[in-house]
């Protein structure tokens, strides 16, 4: 078998032109991705910066006038009509909404102007803004209606958009936190009764912009996300070249020679596992020794760390293997070399782009990236950011009994499919 593993060796080594491009480009992409894009990585919030037109139809005033008359011509006990009437000025549903706007942290990143409903439309036509943010005429007293009294349909706010975007779900996702909130809050003043009033003026907590990072988390930087992201899909790649690799040997009838020489086919197939396995680990310690140094990596870290990134590497090397195992047995087994390798690199291209290579996976619709924390590429990738911040042994041993699962699956599959001596006699 020693034989099979030095003349893949030889065979990957003799296109140093390839070989150097495959050690050298993923360290570029690292530098240009890093600094082009550290925004989507360090602080997504900057993304979301979003700017909104109020067209304000409702005098809240007169709602609020409105309300209380009604209270008096409702047959409601002396008591609980004032009791009402006091809560429904701390509910006021438009100045909820706006303070939430004009709220400071809101202030960081959401940008509210209010404008007549002509000059909106015109600014959304113009897309001057994002949305349009329309509060009705009787906003108030049909709000407090529903809310204090359960009598009405309520009120809605229309939010009109020219597309459909991440700003305006996450507009929309606020507005209905909010009157769920302020809904969820009126049915438990009503349950607490005469200690309602206490309840409702409890001091309104509204969301905060800019991004939050939970205790024990280190915050991760642009290039610790691509360096990992580009060095699986490269690694991934080498699969790929070992497999084209061994398509030219079919072509050249390589193994029948070997077959000839009554060696064991599976030593040529281990030979490609070995030869694979040392490539991708050579290549992925090159390159994360190297961003260390350039980019300074990871400063100050702990032995347990490095032992940590030690396992990934080897894990990520070995499940690389077993996918050009089973690339090299499904050639072998396909009439046409050339289509296998057209699949293989759709499917690679496919699972990098889902498993956050490409883009960084934060932002994928949610669907996707769930799609893509299945992957084997995507799962290492969130595993290695997980290690990154918090450097937990169990995160480390959920990869490892994943990935090797994943990888002696891939090998004895690709085992089980490659041709036989009896199949070539």
């Amino acid at each position: 078998m020693g034989s099979f593993f030095k003349k893949d060796l030889l065979i990957v080594w003799r296109d140093r032109k390839e070989t150097i491009f495959s050690l050298i480009m993923p360290f570029v992409l690292i530098a240009i991705l890093s600094f082009a894009m550290p925004g989507m990585i360090e602080n997504p919030a900057a993304n979301l910066e979003m700017n909104i037109a109020v067209v304000d139809k409702e005098e809240e005033e007169n709602g609020l006038r409105e309300f209380h008359e009604s209270l008096q011509k409702k047959d409601l006990p002396e008591e609980a009509a004032a009791s009402l009437k006091e809560n429904s000025e701390g509910l006021a549903p438009k100045s909820i909404l706006m303070s939430m706007l004009r709220n400071d942290d809101m202030q960081e990143w959401l940008s509210v102007t209010e404008v007549d409903e002509e000059t909106a439309q015109q600014q959304l036509k113009e897309e001057e803004v994002d949305a349009v943010f329309t509060i009705p005429e009787n906003f108030t007293y049909d709000s407090l209606n529903n809310m204090l009294l359960d009598e009405g349909d309520g009120a809605a706010i229309s939010i009109i958009a020219n597309n459909t975007s991440m700003h305006v779900d996450i507009l929309e996702e606020m507005v209905d936190s909010l009157f769920h909130t302020m809904n969820l809050q009126s049915a438990v003043g009503h349950e607490l009764g005469e200690n309602a009033n206490a309840f409702f003026e409890a001091e309104q907590v509204f969301p905060e912009g800019g991004s939050e990072r939970l205790s024990g988390n280190k915050p991760l930087t642009a290039f610790q996300y691509f360096t990992p992201a580009m060095g699986i899909i490269f690694a991934l790649f080498v699969s790929l070249t070992i497999v084209t690799k061994a398509a030219k040997e079919k072509r050249e009838l390589v193994f029948e020679r070997i077959l000839l020489s009554n060696n064991n086919p599976l030593y040529y197939l281990s030979g490609k596992i070995t030869s694979t396995f040392c490539f991708v680990f050579i290549q992925l310690t090159l390159l994360i020794g190297l961003c260390h140094v350039v980019f300074q990596l990871f400063p100050d870290r702990s032995l347990q760390f490095w032992l940590g990134i030690v396992v990934f590497v080897f894990l990520l090397a070995f499940f690389t293997a077993a996918m050009s195992a089973l690339f090299t047995s499904i050639v072998f087994q396909m009439k046409s070399s050339d289509s296998a390798l057209f699949l293989f690199t759709v499917v690679i291209t496919a699972i990098g782009t889902v498993g956050g290579s490409f883009v960084p996976i934060y932002v994928l619709p949610d669907w996707l990236q769930s799609i893509g924390r299945e992957t084997p590429n995507g799962f290492m990738l969130f595993t290695f950011i997980e290690w990154i911040q918090n450097d937990v042994p169990a995160d480390l041993m959920a990869a490892i009994v994943k990935m090797m699962a994943y990888s002696v699956l891939l090998i004895g599959l690709g085992t089980w499919i490659f041709p036989a001596r009896r199949k070539r006699a």
